[in-house]
């Protein structure tokens, strides 16, 4: 049986797109790809991944986008208890591991070039 996993891209602006989700593809192809940006509705973006509803859900950060990654984060932990988020890219590697345990939702973190701290 396969892990349903689902990576997860929240852009600035609908003109923008995400280099991590397309260098994710290349080499993960069978997982699933939601690209966003921040003026969708949030309800629009955690439905679909709850229909979704993924094993494995990997949220690329950045300072523009990492409040509603949390806020994506604690929807999906309380719709999908089972649920592993992961969190990676400028944002995650830039909030120290302190900080990162005492986000709930949040089930392991990647550092720069995917080196992993965290509790998971």
């Amino acid at each position: 049986m396969q892990l349903r996993c689902a990576f997860v891209a929240i852009n600035a602006h609908y003109a923008h797109t995400s280099l991590a989700l397309r260098q994710l593809r290349a080499h993960a192809p069978e997982c699933a790809y939601f690209e966003f940006h921040l003026n969708q509705p949030f309800r629009t973006m955690a439905d679909a991944l709850i229909e979704y509803a993924p094993a494995l859900v990997g949220l690329s950060c950045y300072i523009w986008n990492v409040d509603m990654a949390l806020r994506l984060a604690r929807a999906l932990k309380a719709a999908l208890p089972g649920v592993v988020i992961a969190a990676g890219g400028p944002r995650s590697s830039a909030t120290p591991p302190p900080t990162c345990a005492r986000i709930p939702s949040w089930t392991t973190y990647w550092k720069a070039r995917a080196s992993a701290y965290g509790p998971g």
